[in-house]
C-alpha cells in the first residue's frame, strides 16, 4: 500500500497537467517553461535597443570613413592636377606665359663629314629656340672655347658613326674638356645624338659613349619625351628623314625645359 501510495503520488507529481503550483507566466499550452532571472520585460527592452543601435553605429562609421577616404582622394587629384598644369606650362613652349622662366643657354656641339649630322644639329638648336627664354650656340667640335663650355647651363653632343664608334674629333673634344679646358661641367644638362649609315653599324654605341662621357664629368644626361616615355637620345640613320629631326628638335627642347627648371630650382634656395 506505500508503495502504491508512493508511485501515485509521484506520478500526480511528475503529471503534466499538474499546474497548480507554477505562475501562469511560466505555462504555454501546459507546458511548464523555465523563468530565467535576467530576462525580466525591462532586460527585453536594453537589449532590443542595443540590437538596434548597434547597426546604425556601424553605418555611421562607414560612412565617416568612406567620407575621410573622398576627401583624401579629392586632395591626391588636385594636387596631381596642379602638378600636371605646372609640368605642362614648362613643356608648352611659346605659347606659354604664365611661367616666369630663367635664361639659360644651350651650346650644341657636332662632327660632320657628309651633312648629316650638321643637319641633326641644326635641329636640336631649332628645338632649344621653341623654349622661351632659352639661347643657342651651335659649334662644331674643333671650334669650341673654353668659354663656351663654362658659360652654358646645357650641352648637346652629336657625332657620326666611324667603325662602330664616336668619330675621332669629337672624342678628342671630350678629352679635351679637362686636359685644354679645364672646365667643371658637373650640373650641367646634356643630351646627345648619332648618326650612321647602317641599321647595327653602331650608332647606338655612340649615342650611349657620349652619354657616358657627360656622366663621367657630372652632367645630367636627358633625352627626348615621346608622349609619357622617355629616350636616351635620338639615333639616326644616313641620310636622315624627317621623323629623326623632330625627334632631335624634341631633344632640343627637353634639354632646354630641364636646364630651365634646374635653374629656376637653384634660384629659389
Amino acid at each position: 500500500m506505500v508503495a502504491l501510495k508512493k508511485g501515485a503520488k509521484l506520478a500526480a507529481t511528475e503529471s503534466p497537467g499538474d499546474t497548480s503550483d507554477v505562475k501562469p507566466s511560466n505555462v504555454k499550452g501546459g507546458i511548464v517553461l523555465p523563468q530565467l532571472e535576467d530576462e525580466s520585460p525591462r532586460d527585453m527592452i536594453r537589449t532590443s535597443e542595443r540590437s538596434s543601435i548597434m547597426p546604425l553605429y556601424f553605418v555611421r562609421s562607414v560612412h565617416t570613413f568612406t567620407a575621410i577616404l573622398l576627401t583624401a582622394f579629392i586632395s591626391s587629384v588636385s594636387a596631381i592636377s596642379a602638378q600636371a598644369g605646372t609640368d605642362s606650362a614648362w613643356q608648352q613652349g611659346p605659347s606659354d606665359e604664365s611661367v616666369n622662366r630663367p635664361e639659360v643657354s644651350v651650346l650644341v656641339v657636332y662632327y660632320s663629314v657628309t651633312g648629316n649630322t650638321e643637319k641633326m644639329a641644326k635641329s636640336v638648336a631649332e628645338g632649344v629656340k621653341q623654349v622661351p627664354g632659352a639661347t643657342v650656340l651651335i659649334k662644331r667640335a674643333e671650334e669650341v672655347a673654353t668659354d663656351d663650355l663654362t658659360n652654358a647651363d646645357a650641352m648637346v653632343l652629336g657625332s657620326p658613326t666611324y667603325f662602330g664608334d664616336m668619330a675621332g674629333p669629337m672624342k678628342s673634344f671630350i678629352d679635351d674638356w679637362y686636359l685644354k679646358h679645364k672646365v667643371r661641367l658637373s650640373d650641367k644638362v646634356g643630351g646627345a645624338f648619332s648618326t650612321g649609315g647602317g641599321g647595327t653599324g653602331g650608332k647606338e654605341h655612340v649615342l650611349h659613349s657620349l652619354i657616358i662621357a657627360m656622366m663621367n664629368a657630372g652632367m645630367i644626361p636627358v633625352g627626348p619625351l615621346v608622349e609619357e616615355f622617355g629616350m636616351p637620345g635620338v639615333s639616326a640613320l644616313d641620310p636622315v628623314n624627317d621623323t629623326a629631326l623632330e625627334e632631335a628638335q624634341a631633344l632640343g627642347k627637353r634639354v632646354a625645359n630641364v636646364a630651365q627648371r634646374l635653374r629656376a630650382g637653384s634660384s629659389s634656395n
